[in-house]
C-alpha cells in the first residue's frame, strides 16, 4: 500500500474539533435527558447514533475539508442514521412494558458494524471518484480504519492512566484539586473527545508505523487460525453426541457463537489478504480452515435460533 498524501493542517485539526465536539454532544444528552428530544428513547437514539457514527466517519475519511463530496456524503449517512435509530426508537415506544435494553444493545451493535464495513467504500470513493472499489482497496481501508480506532482507545486509555496518577500523587499531600477535576462530567466527556481525536490523528498520520503494527498482527492471526479452525470444527462434530439441549440451558450461548463466527472471519480475512498463488498453509491445514469457514452457518443459525 503507498503512503496516503500528507492531511493538510486544518484537516488535522478539524479532526481534533470534531472529537471534542462529539464528547460535549453526547455530555449534553447526559445532562438535558428531561428536555426534547432527550426525554424519549428515539430522541436518546437519534442523538447518540448522529453524534457518534457521522462525525466519525468524518474523522476516519476526510482528507480535504473542501470537499463538496465529504460533506455531501456525511449528510446522505446523517439522514439514513436518523431513519433507522427513529424507526427502532418509535417501535421501541410502542410496546408499553417492553425491555429497552436487550433490544437497544444489538441496534447499537449492528450500526457498529454497517458503519465499519460502508465506511471504506466511502474512503474509496472519496479518494477516486467512483464506487467501484477494488477488494485490495477495502481491505486496506478497512483495516487501517481497525488500527486507527485502536490506537485511539489504547491512547485515551494510557492518558487516563497518567491523569489518574496525578491526581493520586497530589492526593498524598491532600491536594484534592485534581481529582474532583479529572471527576467531573464535563471534563470526562471534553477530555475522552480530544483524546480520542489526537489517538485517530496519530493513527492517521503515522501511516507506516500502522502498517508494521498490521504486519505483526497478521502473523499472529496466521499463527492461531488453525487452532481456531480446530476448535470450531470439533465443536459442530460434538454436537451430535452431546444434543443442543445444553446450549439452551445457558440462555446466553448466543453471544459465545457469535465471537467464533467474528474472530473466524477476522482471522481468516487477515490471513487470506488477496487471491494469490502463495498458499499459507499446506493442504491439510487448508482443509480444516475449509471445514470450519463450512461451519459458519451453523454457528450463525444456532445463535439466531
Amino acid at each position: 500500500m503507498n503512503d496516503s498524501p500528507p492531511l493538510p493542517l486544518n484537516t488535522r485539526s478539524a479532526i481534533v474539533l470534531i472529537a471534542l465536539l462529539q464528547g460535549l454532544l453526547l455530555y449534553i444528552a447526559t445532562q438535558a435527558d428531561t428536555t426534547w428530544p432527550f426525554d424519549s428513547i428515539t430522541g436518546q437514539l437519534c442523538w447518540n447514533a448522529a453524534v457518534l457514527l457521522v462525525p466519525g466517519a468524518i474523522v476516519l475519511a476526510a482528507t480535504r475539508l473542501n470537499d463538496r463530496r465529504l460533506w455531501a456524503h456525511a449528510a446522505v449517512g446523517l439522514l439514513g442514521v436518523l431513519a433507522l435509530s427513529g424507526w427502532i426508537g418509535w417501535n421501541l415506544q410502542g410496546a408499553p412494558g417492553l425491555a429497552e435494553g436487550p433490544l437497544v444493545t444489538p441496534f447499537a451493535l449492528s450500526m457498529a458494524v454497517g458503519f465499519f464495513v460502508l465506511l471504506p467504500w466511502w474512503q474509496y470513493r472519496l479518494a477516486s471518484g467512483h464506487w467501484r472499489a477494488t477488494y485490495t482497496a477495502l481491505f486496506e481501508h478497512a483495516w487501517q480504519n481497525a488500527l486507527t480506532l485502536a490506537l485511539a482507545v489504547a491512547f485515551t486509555g494510557l492518558t487516563w492512566l497518567l491523569l489518574s496518577l496525578w491526581a493520586l500523587l497530589f492526593m498524598l499531600v491532600d491536594i484534592r484539586f485534581f481529582r474532583d477535576l479529572f471527576q467531573q462530567g464535563a471534563f470526562i466527556a471534553l477530555a475522552t473527545g480530544t483524546l480520542m481525536g489526537f489517538g485517530i490523528l496519530i493513527g492517521r498520520t503515522q501511516q507506516r508505523a500502522v502498517q508494521v503494527t498490521r504486519q505483526v498482527l497478521f502473523a499472529v492471526c496466521k499463527g492461531l487460525l488453525p487452532l481456531l479452525a480446530f476448535i470450531a470444527v470439533l465443536f459442530v462434530c460434538s454436537l451430535p453426541f452431546t444434543g443442543l439441549e445444553p446450549l439452551w440451558k445457558t440462555r446466553s450461548a448466543a453471544a459465545l457463537l457469535l465471537s467464533i463466527v467474528a474472530l473466524l472471519v477476522v482471522f481468516t480475512n487477515a490471513v487470506y489478504q488477496q487471491d494469490s498463488d502463495v498458499t499459507p498453509y499446506p493442504a491439510w491445514l487448508r482443509r480444516l480452515v475449509d471445514a470450519s469457514l463450512l461451519a459458519l452457518p451453523v454457528y450463525a443459525g444456532l445463535a439466531l435460533y
